[in-house]
């Protein structure tokens, strides 16, 4: 059957979602979901489209974003190209990182974008990884309850093409946040054989939930640090190791800010700081590098248990 044409008029609204290659994971890595932000940033800054919201799974990605005059399908096929360059080659790997066609569906009723938003934001609690949409760092949740201009969404475009302010937003959003019904709005948006992309990620929920039980206490990653070091002979500086003991902690421990601090001595507002560096991509390539050996030393051990 041949595949229908997209609609791609000027200034419309795409709920896009693409999906790993076979399912299989596009992510592995902070860094790696910092480069795919990083390419959101720069093709949007380039072909001057609006990006709403995003949320980046681990075998998918879900982007409700504005065309301009430059079709939507130019711009996408820039961002998963120059991704799959990049993870081709961190990865040693070759071949499709995506699935070949993305979905794409216009939204035509500016009515439905909070709800929306909140769908896609949702993702990562409906799949259970998280339990609360405020805990997963990789969508732009954070984006639509407070403006900074680190931001990478278009948050004042949005409020303006709704024709309302953000105070005045938020009430429904944070209520669609919790009673948005999936079911509603995949009926609305997805054919029945696609609603299955809001689910994508099911083949890995099992292993993000023990991690999300967060199960290793302050001293144990303080011991994988260490042997990270021994076993590379590097002596890390402590502003690096602090840094990295923080991403980790946030990841796999239940150790609190003021413990973190404490163990590093520093103030409990330098971890704090620590986290937006990371979270806004300023950390060095090199330190993320560090991070994403430990993480990976860490989720194999995490498979050999399973």
């Amino acid at each position: 059957m041949p595949r229908q044409p997209r609609i791609q008029d000027e200034y419309m609204i795409h709920h896009v979602v693409a999906r790993g290659n076979r399912k299989e994971k596009v992510f592995h890595s902070d860094g790696d979901y910092i480069r795919y932000l990083q390419l959101l940033e720069r093709y949007r800054d380039r072909y001057n489209f609006h990006l709403f919201s995003y949320c980046l799974m681990d075998n998918h990605v879900h982007l409700l974003v504005q065309q301009s005059t430059t079709p939507l399908s130019k711009f996408m096929q820039g961002i998963q190209q120059s991704y799959t360059q990049y993870f081709n080659k961190k990865h040693t790997t070759s071949g499709h990182v995506f699935q070949q066609r993305y979905t794409s569906y216009p939204c035509t009723e500016d009515a439905y974008l909070i709800s929306l938003i909140a769908y896609i934001h949702k993702n990562p609690k409906s799949a259970g990884l998280v339990p609360s949409v405020a805990d997963y760092r990789w969508s732009s949740h954070q984006e639509i309850l407070q403006h900074s201009t680190k931001n990478l969404i278009d948050a004042d475009a949005l409020f303006a093409l709704i024709g309302r302010t953000r105070k005045e937003i938020l009430p429904d959003y944070l209520r669609w946040i919790d009673e948005v019904d999936e079911e509603i709005i995949e009926n609305q948006y997805m054919s029945k054989e696609e609603k299955e992309l809001a689910r994508a990620n099911a083949d890995f929920v099992k292993l993000e939930q023990k991690i999300a039980k967060k199960k290793y206490k302050l001293p144990i990653i303080l011991s994988l640090i260490d042997q990270y070091q021994k076993a590379r002979s590097i002596q890390l500086h402590p502003s690096d190791y602090r840094k990295i003991l923080t991403v980790l902690c946030d990841r796999y421990s239940p150790a609190k800010t003021k413990d973190i601090a404490a163990e590093t001595g520093v103030v409990s507002s330098r971890i704090s700081a620590i986290r937006k560096e990371h979270a806004e991509g300023q950390f060095p390539p090199q330190l993320l590098l560090h991070i994403d050996n430990i993480i990976a030393r860490i989720e194999e051990e995490e498979r050999g248990q399973a």
